[in-house]
């Protein structure tokens, strides 16, 4: 019987199992924090305090308050000093300012001196006019020929990691004109503070830290205090993407991965961060990751663009006994083999199926054939059909 070799020729559709890339979410969580009602508890009474009373025109000084409060911040003369939500004092011109925190019917105040550098203060018979009550702690008003007032006011610098140390520097002004800003000295190199990791330094500087030198007059210093703050700097860190066959070993999963903003000598192991993959070794696509990305770690603040690992199904060969074959009679037995490069067909489950058309949906199963050869009988049912096999994991 003269038969349809191409209709007789098999062929095979492997089904590529696809997962989509779905985030990790973790357990449904709520973390709260009771505050308490601070009418009801007992509390230490308002006080605001400041290390130095007498500041610098332009220069900032931090107010501090019992702790326990809500406050709210004001100054009595804004063209003097101004003062923000958190206790912030900024100079702004030569005088005297009453800085007040309140919260309800509690209130304290502080009353501080900006000087200028530029000039000499008043004299004491012009600190306090006639019938105005001196402040308790305000600082007493002092001639130029008495004394010579000099303010340290310790810088309060922001910088980013660059894997270099740095310093807190100061500046000094006074209210004498004979004031030489060359003449001070620090006697203490000690209290000098640096840093080269991330972090916050805070200086600790005294007024015996400092001297002027070449001067009979009475020097008096005050000291504000800073502090430097490292922060951390930005590293991308950009995965690749791989491809792999069901059943090899995952490749290196950090070739190819390019990291952008690391400092000086500084490496990628030295973020302690893992790369990564979801997990399954089903066909489909897997997300390539950082773990612990997008937080601060170390001196670095990591962003990570993430890559995909794609593993493929294997290939797939349908070979016919009848290859090469154009004439055959009925009754012959014909052997479809699927073959599978180089994986244990163990690992699989096979089914074939037969159909009037190409077309998948007219592909039906055949009962009992689910192993790799299947052999059917060369008749009129068989000879205008197609064949193929489905494989998919177990």
């Amino acid at each position: 019987m003269k038969t349809n070799m191409k209709k007789l020729a098999a062929w095979m559709l492997a089904l590529l199992l696809v997962l989509p890339i779905i985030p990790a979410i973790g357990d449904d969580t709520v973390e709260a924090t009771l505050h308490p009602n601070t009418n009801t508890i007992f509390r230490d009474k308002l006080k605001v305090t400041c290390e130095s009373p007498i500041i610098a025109v332009g220069a900032s000084v931090q107010l501090n308050a019992t702790e326990n409060y809500t406050l709210e911040w004001s100054s009595s003369d804004e063209n003097v000093a101004t003062v923000d939500a958190g206790g912030l004092v900024t100079a702004i011109a030569a005088g005297k300012v009453k800085i007040t925190a309140s919260e309800g019917t509690y209130s304290d105040s502080i009353t501080l001196r900006v000087i200028d550098s530029d000039k000499t203060p008043k004299s004491e018979t012009d600190e306090t006019s006639e019938g105005e009550e001196k402040d308790e702690g305000e600082p007493e008003a002092t001639s130029a020929d008495e004394s010579m007032i000099i303010v340290i006011n310790a810088d309060k610098e922001k910088v980013t990691y660059d894997g270099e140390a740095h310093s807190v520097s100061y500046t000094a002004v006074s209210n004498s004109p004979s004031f030489d800003e060359t003449k001070v000295e620090m006697v203490n190199p000690n209290r000098v503070v640096s840093g080269r990791d991330c972090g916050v330094y805070q200086t600790k500087y005294e007024p015996e830290d400092f001297t002027y030198d070449g001067s009979a007059e009475n020097v008096e210093f005050i000291v504000s205090n800073g502090w430097l703050q490292i922060r951390p700097a930005s590293v991308a860190v950009k995965l690749a993407s791989f491809t792999k066959k069901w059943g090899d070993a995952d490749p290196d999963l950090k070739k190819g991965m390019v990291v952008e903003g690391l400092c000086g000598d500084d490496t990628f192991e030295m973020l302690n961060l893992e790369v990564t993959r979801e997990k399954g070794e089903k066909a489909g696509s897997y997300s390539v990751m950082v773990a612990d990305t997008e937080r601060e770690n170390g001196n670095y603040r990591v962003s990570v663009t993430e890559g995909i690992l794609v593993i493929e199904m294997p290939p797939v060969k349908i070979k016919s006994s009848m290859e090469g074959i154009t004439e055959a009679a009925a009754g012959t037995e014909v052997f479809l083999t699927a073959e599978m490069e180089g994986l244990n067909t163990e690992r699989f489950n096979i089914q074939w199926q037969m159909g009037d058309t190409r077309d998948a949906d007219s592909m039906t199963d055949i009962e009992g054939a689910n192993e790799p050869v299947y052999s059917y009988i060369l008749d009129q049912n068989t000879a205008g059909k197609y064949f193929r096999v489905l494989i998919t994991l177990k």
